[in-house]
Order: C-alpha cells, then structure tokens, then sequence
C-alpha cells in the first residue's frame, strides 16, 4: 500500500522533481486545467468537480500512508497542491486567465500560509497535509470570484 500510496501522493512522481516540487505540480495543474477546459467546454465544470473531489479524497488517504514512507508533511507529497489548485478554479470561466490567476494566488496562499490556512496545517497525518492546500484553494477562489464579479465583467 505505501508504494501506490508514495506514486499517488506524489502526483505520478512528480514530486521528485529537483526544484519547487509544490509548484511544479501546481503548474502541471494549471496545464491539465487549460487542456481539459478547451476540450470540454459545458462538461467542463462537472470535470473540474470530479478532478477537485477525488484528488481531494485521495490527497488525504494516500498522504497518511506516504507520510511513514516519506517522512512528516514530505515536500515530495505534492497530490496537495493538486487540490487546492483543482478548489481554486471551481465555477469560474474556463479561460486562460483563470488558469494563471488561480495558479499564482493558490501559490502564494499555499507559500504564505496566512490564518487561518496555517492552523489547518497543524491537523495530523493526510487531513494536515490535505486541509491547508483546500484553504489555499477556498481562499483564491473567493477571491478570484469577487475578481470577476466586480472587475472583470
């Protein structure tokens, strides 16, 4: 179960990645977003749904075995950041500009950690790895909605 758990957890292995392995997942994320909302326009968000809610189940039961194969919230367990970032574009327009928007705030929600997203981190096993991603997720996507409510009509 840890080696299906450390491939999951790891988005594939890409959390071996040398350099900002939470990013590059992020901007893996960002990649399948836009492939995905340009083949899919009206299925899309039900899509993005399913994307969100099973990395969401499996980030948090495949991070709590890969924890004792890794080690404590390993940067390597980047299934997190795939998340979060799948939280951030849920129910807005499937465009270009939501892509890289979602992307760089979820970073730097995810990077900053301000309250109340770094209590969530303090939570034990899969949920402490998986919860504060999910904030950072809720939070630029609130944001992002009020953005295109008020100022990108």
């Amino acid at each position: 179960m840890r080696r299906i758990s450390v491939f999951f957890s790891t988005f594939f292995y890409t959390g071996f990645f040398p350099l900002a392995p939470g990013t590059f997942a992020s901007i893996l994320s960002a990649a399948i977003f836009l492939i995905l909302s340009s083949r899919f326009i009206g299925a899309g968000q039900a899509i993005m749904w399913c994307i969100a809610i099973g990395t969401t189940l499996a980030s948090v039961i495949f991070s709590d075995f890969a924890e004792r194969e890794l080690g404590h919230d390993d940067g390597r367990i980047v299934i997190d950041e795939v998340c979060g970032y799948f939280i951030a574009i849920l129910m807005l327009p499937q465009t270009i500009l939501t892509g890289i928007l979602a992307l760089v705030l979820f970073r730097i929600f995810d990077i900053l950690k301000p309250f109340p997203i770094n209590q969530l981190q303090k939570l034990s096993g899969g949920l402490g790895i998986t919860a504060d991603d999910m904030m950072a997720g809720v939070v630029s996507n609130i944001i992002l909605q009020l953005l295109y409510h008020f100022v990108l009509k």
